[in-house]
């Protein structure tokens, strides 16, 4: 399967990653209790396929997905 995403939503996706990282990381399953978790975006499997990133949005506002 090839999965794509269009360049403007990565644009959008990049940019929200760059303003979160600065707020904090949120570990996936695997990294939970490790202190150095690398800057990075996830590719999650729910009711489709998505693309995140691993930023904390400030509290009362979603992450950005595409």
């Amino acid at each position: 399967m090839k999965l794509t995403f269009t360049n403007a939503n990565l644009k959008l996706l990049w940019a929200s990653a760059e303003a979160q990282w600065p707020n904090g990381i949120r570990p996936n399953y695997v990294q939970q209790g490790d202190k150095d978790i690398p800057l990075g975006f996830w590719i999650v499997g729910d009711e489709g396929v998505y693309l995140m990133h691993n930023g904390t949005a400030p509290e009362g506002t979603e992450n950005t997905v595409t």
